[in-house]
């Protein structure tokens, strides 16, 4: 059956002086949803067993709140935050929806240095990021099949736990022949946190990726 939304959103952006706040809430009903979802059953191939999933079609309500605020400490200090959330539900059986994210929360620290021989900026930067882990997600779920009737399904594993993510960087822009260019390195997951992301189909076999450290060189130029 062919998806239809009816979408409803509402949001608000306050800015006094130091202070900025931006709020977005909204509410979405969906008929027909598609969603893919872990089947529990393994599926057979030459290679071995390996976790199936399954299309499935339900009437869902979406609602959620998108947030974030930032204050400004000093024209060099910025500090900031913001939180995401997101709730689920089919509207018959009024089960929670499968793969849907948990809720996130990230805090920001930033701070810039102006280079005032070079005319540059030099900016350090540390991000927190917490994933709670998700409790709202169906323990079982029965469809109906076409010959009258039905399968009960399930998720391989409950969704992992909670974890937090820290994420420094530090980036240097710098004029050179009339362009800004910027250099940073940044590194994500410094502590090598042994986590695994609700969302992600490998979560089932290993950990996300550990310690990452990534170089940037950004060079700005029209054609």
């Amino acid at each position: 059956k062919p998806e239809s939304t009816w979408n409803n959103s509402a949001a608000i952006k306050i800015t006094r002086n130091k202070l900025s706040v931006d709020l977005s809430l909204y509410h979405n009903v969906l008929n027909n949803f598609i969603n893919l979802v872990p089947s529990g059953q393994n599926s057979l191939t030459i290679r071995g067993a390996f976790p199936s999933y399954v299309y499935i079609q339900q009437n869902a309500t979406f609602k959620g709140i998108d947030a974030e605020i930032d204050y400004l400490l000093s024209p060099s200090w910025t500090i900031s935050g913001q939180y995401n959330m997101v709730r689920a539900k089919d509207r018959r059986s009024g089960n929670f929806i499968a793969q849907i994210p948990a809720d996130n929360f990230r805090l920001g620290n930033e701070y810039k240095i102006p280079l005032k021989k070079a005319n540059g900026t030099l900016t350090f930067a540390l991000r927190l990021n917490y994933v709670a882990r998700q409790t709202r997600y169906p323990k079982e779920q029965v469809l109906a099949l076409e010959n009258g009737l039905t399968a009960t399904i399930s998720d391989f594993a409950p969704p992992p736990a909670d974890y937090l993510l820290v994420e420094p960087q530090i980036s240097l822009e710098y004029p050179v022949a009339g362009r800004t260019l910027t250099f940073s390195i940044g590194a994500t997951n410094l502590l090598n946190k042994h986590y695994r992301n609700y969302l992600n189909r490998f979560r089932y076999f290993t950990d996300e990726t550990g310690t990452s450290v990534q170089f940037r060189l950004s060079i700005p130029f029209a054609l």
